[in-house]
């Protein structure tokens, strides 16, 4: 009678199995239906991983002279890692154990963001409106697609959620709470290179930590503020140790040589002094930069690789061009910028019929 009592009482409690057990429903639904969502780059990663499981000549070279775009040079280890270890585990059904983690880890950061909400005093209520947000947008169509983006976002809630934790009562970062912020960064990082950059948005938080905690707590505010870097900064300095070691230069990945060549090629509609210098790079754009598209990223990456340009090099062009656009055309980099930034940017965060939709899009090909 009494467990029936408290049962019946706690209307908070039965709230957050609800949500939660809805949450899970709504994935598995999409997951029965669907199935684990195939997306270009997937590919990617699965050559990666079968190159691992079939010998131990990616670890010792990234077979730079392959391709313009050798894939273990261009993509992080982390990733294709994963797929390779649910490989062995599950054999043909793989990808249903990479989905698993990849809920996991979602609901785990999700369970992260309630308690963070509650320790702010939200109503409950409002909390879980907070988590149900989170899951039913992008981290729903992600958290079903074979791409890196489900864990590295987890990871990184988590780790946020880690660092605010205690900031309400002005208590100090507790040790375990920076090691475990720190080690998921690492994981985050492994997994997509861009960790390394986005690491300063979190330079405010952990220095409004420092604050809150007072100045007769610095010292061990500091030390965990540097057991939450450590661990990104050692891994990025090891990785780019473990490519000198496969390569003779150190780096982290030449996916530069994509991401930063197609914002070139963009920016050439715009003004096309962006690439009217005389160095191969703006002479081969000048060639292939028509209309602008990806594939012609790609042709102009295989035309200078055709001229002996290997992907390092390829990669230090790629970021020496874009800075210098920024310098010297900067209204056309800034009008890119402009072209990926709009209303449904500031929609992303609460769209969960938009991400249900979008998610049996991907699984589908049809709208």
């Amino acid at each position: 009678m009494s467990l029936r009592w408290y049962w019946a009482g706690n209307r908070e409690r039965r709230a957050i199995i609800a949500v939660f057990t809805a949450l899970a429903a709504i994935k598995l639904v999409l997951l029965g239906v669907f199935g684990p969502v195939f997306a270009p780059d997937t590919s990617g990663y699965v050559e990666y991983a079968e190159q691992i499981m079939r010998s131990t000549t990616w670890f010792n070279d990234a077979a730079l002279s392959s391709s313009s775009t050798p894939i273990t040079a261009m993509r992080m280890m982390g990733y294709p890692a994963l797929i390779a270890t649910a490989m062995t585990i599950a054999g043909p059904h793989w990808p249903f154990l990479l989905i698993a983690v990849q809920f996991v880890m979602s609901f785990a950061a999700a369970w992260a963001l309630y308690r963070l909400a509650s320790e702010l005093a939200l109503p409950w209520q409002m909390s879980l409106a907070a988590v149900a947000t989170f899951m039913l947008s992008f981290q729903l169509t992600f958290d079903q697609m074979l791409l890196t983006d489900s864990i590295n976002s987890s990871c990184l809630v988590i780790s946020i959620c880690l660092l605010a934790g205690g900031a309400v009562a002005h208590r100090p970062l507790l040790i375990r709470q920076a090691a475990l912020a720190g080690l998921l960064m690492a994981v985050a990082f492994l997994v997509r290179e861009a960790l390394q950059f986005l690491v300063l948005t979190l330079v405010p938080l952990m220095s409004v930590r420092l604050w809150l905690a007072g100045r007769g707590r610095w010292v061990s505010s500091v030390v965990a503020c540097g057991l939450i870097l450590a661990p990104l900064g050692i891994t990025v300095e090891l990785y780019k140790a473990w490519n000198l070691h496969r390569t003779g230069e150190r780096f982290v990945t030449t996916i530069s040589t994509l991401t930063l060549l197609q914002a070139i090629a963009q920016a050439v509609k715009y003004d096309t002094a962006v690439v009217a210098g005389d160095t191969p790079l703006d002479r081969a754009a000048r060639e292939q930069f028509k209309y602008h598209t990806y594939s012609e990223v790609l042709s102009l990456n295989d035309a200078l690789f055709k001229e002996g340009i290997r992907a390092t090099d390829l990669s230090k062009m790629a970021y020496a061009h874009y800075y210098q656009a920024w310098r010297q055309q900067p209204l056309a980099m800034l009008a890119v910028l402009r072209q990926h930034v709009s209303e449904r940017a500031a929609k992303l965060t609460i769209r969960p019929l938009a991400a249900i939709c979008e998610t049996i899009e991907w699984a589908t090909n049809e709208p």
